[in-house]
């Protein structure tokens, strides 16, 4: 390096500064998609969600027990592998698994959402639009 002329050495400088400079826009240029991404996957579940609570509503408040539920709603929609409705006390009442998936229902949980870079599974309850709400005034 010190046998270099200062003419290459700033030759060099340069196009390791641009260098650097490349690689944190392609690295940023990256996270931005991936997050993008998710973003969107996560727009799309939640509005096939949507349909499928708004749909699924009526017939639970009629028939809290009714197992022919219309799960394939959501079929139309490649990112849902799998769906399922179960009771108050945990018991499932219907699923859909799209075809060719091998795809396993988990049991009934209380949790709200659980995101991974993998797959997503979300837990939504079924609430109809004129329930009591409960209100904690502690």
């Amino acid at each position: 390096m010190k046998s270099l002329t200062f003419r290459w050495k700033l030759t060099l400088f340069i196009v390791l500064i641009c260098g650097v400079s490349l690689s944190l826009a392609f690295v940023g240029l990256y996270i931005y998609d991936v997050r993008q991404s998710n973003l969107e996957v996560q727009r799309r579940i939640g509005s096939s969600r949507q349909l499928l609570v708004d749909s699924l509503t009526s017939i639970l408040e009629q028939n809290p027990d009714a197992t022919d539920l219309p799960l394939s709603l959501v079929a139309p929609d490649p990112q849902v592998a799998a769906a399922a409705v179960f009771s108050k006390d945990g018991k499932l009442l219907a699923q859909f698994i799209r075809p060719g998936v091998r795809e396993i229902i988990p049991p009934a949980q209380r949790i709200s959402g659980l995101m991974s870079t993998e797959r997503a599974v979300i837990w939504s309850p079924i609430i109809p639009p004129n329930a009591p709400t409960i209100r904690n005034d502690s």
